[in-house]
């Protein structure tokens, strides 16, 4: 198939990294993928150095004119048979010029945060969605029912399928660093890994933290991710310093490839608000690092509570320090956690997700023309 492949962002979240291995998946699967992508200068590297072609997309308004005419030419020009856009504004754009061209599209949305409930322009777009898109995909399944209130599709159209990583087959396990024999004579490095932005609440990690080096624990944080938003990067380090952690936290930036990091830490820790799915916490199942994660939609299915991680509440810094300090505490539940986690990951592959979507193309394809919800 010819795939027109279109998301807005360019940054290093985990959406982007989707979608430029979903690219290359399906082109070693033997497809045309041409690639249509917002200003970042990772995304546009990442597609480089594959071999991917791709465009730039035009920047306007709220209401861009050009970015659709600039779709509709490269699904003429390229002979496109379906449109696959991620995230919610180049989805609705997408649907509309898959339309204008009678080919079918599929939209993927990869968390919660890519809509905005109270806006009208939301209402409208969603209306465009639910009439025109062919198919729509969410990360997870809680992200699904979130959405399906949202977005008012039915269940029909609407589809979960697990983000997936090249690296679930490639990763091999290091030894382990053995621990010291008493936790007194031990320092314990926790990892975090996610771009600063709101929805990571990275302010309730850092209090659980401070609750931990309290307890007596000789802790240490690195937080692995792009500041996104200056002014989140700039009230974080200053909590950092009214909570006495200024020797304790690191921020480092992005970092191409946090595995080694995360072979080497002690525990694994998310404190999101929301997720649709986590790409990092199954790279932190392949390193075989114990993992702590909120119950925040795509964590609780990827992880088993006391399986294969510990789940707690958001926005709870206490519960948050207390699950970290078992894992600490007890080396045999850390282990436990991490062997069966490595294990478990093995499903969140790159081909197990380019196999689902081949057969949604295919699917949508053959179907031709949009469904049009009758609804009450």
């Amino acid at each position: 198939m010819r795939i027109l492949q279109i998301i807005e962002t360019g940054g290093t979240g985990g959406a982007e990294t989707v979608f430029v291995q979903l690219a290359s998946g399906l082109c070693q699967h033997g497809h045309d993928v041409v690639c249509l992508t917002g200003n970042g200068n990772w995304l546009h590297r990442e597609l480089d150095r594959r071999g991917i072609y791709f465009k730039l997309r035009h920047e306007g308004g709220s209401f861009d004119l050009l970015w659709l005419v600039q779709i509709c030419k490269l699904i003429r020009n390229h002979k496109i048979d379906v449109v696959h856009a991620h995230l919610f504004d180049g989805s609705v754009y997408a649907t509309l010029a898959a339309r204008v061209c009678g080919i079918p599209c599929v939209a993927t949305f990869h968390g919660q945060s890519d809509i905005k409930r109270s806006s009208l322009v939301t209402r409208i777009k969603a209306t465009i969605l639910r009439h025109l898109a062919h198919g729509v995909v969410a990360v997870s399944g809680a992200l699904r029912t979130d959405l399906q209130r949202t977005l008012s599709i039915g269940s029909g159209r609407f589809h979960v399928i697990p983000n997936g990583l090249e690296s679930v087959t490639s990763r091999r396990l290091p030894l382990r660093r053995t621990p010291r024999l008493h936790e007194r004579d031990r320092s314990f490095r926790i990892i975090a890994v996610g771009n600063i932005r709101p929805t990571k609440d990275y302010h309730t990690m850092l209090r659980a933290v401070a609750t931990l080096v309290e307890r007596g624990l000789n802790t240490y944080l690195d937080v692995l991710g792009e500041p996104e938003l200056d002014w989140l990067h700039r009230e974080l380090l200053l909590l950092v310093d009214d909570l006495g952690l200024a020797d304790r936290v690191s921020f480092h930036g992005y970092v191409p490839d946090p595995f080694p990091k995360l072979v080497d830490a002690d525990c694994y820790v998310l404190s999101s608000s929301t997720e649709g799915f986590s790409l990092a916490i199954v790279e932190a199942m392949l390193s075989g690092v114990p993992i702590v994660a909120t119950r925040c939609g795509g964590p609780q299915e990827i992880l088993s509570d006391e399986r294969t991680g510990l789940l707690v509440p958001t926005g709870d810094p206490a519960a948050l320090a207390m699950a970290i300090e078992r894992v600490l505490r007890d080396t045999n539940l850390g282990a436990r956690l991490a062997e069966a986690a490595r294990r478990e990951a093995a499903q969140y592959s790159i081909g197990a997700m380019i196999d689902a979507y081949e057969g949604l193309y295919t699917m949508v394809v053959n179907r031709q023309n949009p469904v049009t919800e009758v609804r009450p």
